[in-house]
Formats: C-alpha cells, sequence, structure tokens
C-alpha cells in the first residue's frame, strides 16, 4: 500500500507536462478578430499625400507576391484623407 499524498513531493517538469523551445511574435496584435502585423510610417518634412501615395505605390507592387488569403490595408490619417 503507498503512503497518503501529502502534497508536498516535488515533480519534474517533464514528468507533468511537454515543452519544447520555439519562436513566437513578442507583441500580438488583432483587427476585426484577425491577427495583424502593424507598420507604422510617419510623415517628416513632408506632407500626407505625398506620403500616401508612396505607401500606395509600395503596397501595389507587394500585393502580388503575399500569400494566399493576406492582404495589405492603409489605415489611419491617409485612409481618412483620401475618404474626406
Amino acid at each position: 500500500m503507498s503512503p497518503p499524498a501529502t502534497g508536498n513531493t516535488s515533480q519534474i517538469l517533464s514528468n507533468v507536462a511537454q515543452y519544447q523551445r520555439g519562436t513566437t511574435a513578442a507583441v500580438v496584435n488583432h483587427y476585426n478578430v484577425q491577427p495583424v502585423f502593424d507598420v507604422y510610417a510617419n510623415v517628416d518634412h513632408s506632407d500626407l499625400g505625398s506620403v500616401g501615395s508612396a505607401v500606395e505605390k509600395i503596397v501595389a507592387e507587394t500585393q502580388s507576391r503575399l500569400p494566399r488569403g493576406s492582404s495589405i490595408i492603409v489605415r489611419g490619417q491617409v485612409e481618412t484623407m483620401r475618404s474626406s
């Protein structure tokens, strides 16, 4: 017959769990439940319209190389400026 458990016994982590080394994003953001990567662009000594046009050009060049199901959406002040 085994002695009753007292709760004072130590366990090795591998006896109660499986673990492995890995990498993950340090910050995870979501927009409408979908995971996103936020890229921030700032305006310095230039107007918002020209910077927005440059960003849209980069987006258009990159759009064809995205994995299936991925998209690039420009939000923020540029979106507000263009919709007004």
